[in-house]
């Protein structure tokens, strides 16, 4: 309604131009920067992963010297230099130690295999890097004896042997395939005695030797048993003796 004069006098009112297009103020927001939280977030995880793998070396060194049933928690947490409560926080207890330590037998197999080369060479190359991480690798050789003394901590984990078996079956499948074998050989029945024939070589260098001739050991088990193996005319393109890279004596 309007006066006389044009002037509303009540009611309803027409926002002007200007009033029409203001929008309200935004509030003010606060960015946070979580970059500091993220990266000690990340800080903390890389630490929990590195205790965690000090304390496994620690006692694959510790049950590699003393063996499962000799060997203590205490033992342990002074080779580890880490607390009771940082050590039951990765590992419940000594024998789920045991059991992780045995495991990274296998998983050392799977890691260490080239699939670019021949198969019968890659079974060769293979053990020459099994008996290097004999010589320098503790969790290997802490494996290796609790392998065998597996029967001791409540278990009868056979996977590293497995592990190894399974391979070698499947390279000498392969090798099989591309006529690499000879036509009576059975990829199966070698790989179980490839398989036994370097555990039994390197069990008995280390009890005659401490492992000091094994490299020779293994160049000799090739020797023989590679002309079982292989077609005569295949012999000459294979190396039997181990690569320059390998350091063990």
């Amino acid at each position: 309604m309007e006066s006389e004069g044009g002037a509303p006098t009540g009611g309803f009112t027409e926002p002007s131009a200007c009033q029409a297009t203001q929008l309200p103020a935004k509030p003010d927001i606060d960015i946070i920067d979580e970059s500091p939280q993220i990266e000690g977030l990340v800080l903390n995880q890389s630490r929990a992963v590195e205790t965690r793998r000090n304390i496994l070396y620690a006692a694959a060194r510790v049950f590699e010297r003393k063996g499962y049933s000799a060997a203590t928690i205490a033992e342990i947490l002074a080779e580890a230099d880490v607390t009771k409560g940082a050590l039951y926080f990765h590992f419940e207890s000594k024998e789920a130690l045991a059991n992780v330590i045995v495991e990274e037998q296998s998983n050392w197999i799977d890691e260490n295999t080239d699939p670019r080369i021949s198969p019968i060479q890659r079974s060769i190359d293979l053990s020459y890097r099994f008996i290097e991480a004999l010589q320098n690798d503790p969790l290997v050789r802490a494996s290796i004896r609790l392998t065998l003394e597996r029967n001791t901590f409540g278990t009868d984990n056979p996977s590293p042997y497995v592990s190894w078996v399974s391979l070698l079956a499947d390279m000498l499948e392969n090798a099989a395939a591309q006529g690499l074998l000879l036509p009576h050989v059975s990829p199966q029945d070698a790989a179980h005695l490839l398989a036994s024939a370097v555990t039994g070589t390197q069990l008995t260098s280390e009890a005659i030797t401490h492992r000091s001739d094994l490299k020779y050991r293994i160049e000799q088990m090739w020797v023989i048993l590679l002309p079982a193996l292989v077609p005569s005319s295949l012999l000459p393109a294979l190396n039997s003796t181990a690569p320059a890279e390998t350091s063990a004596a």
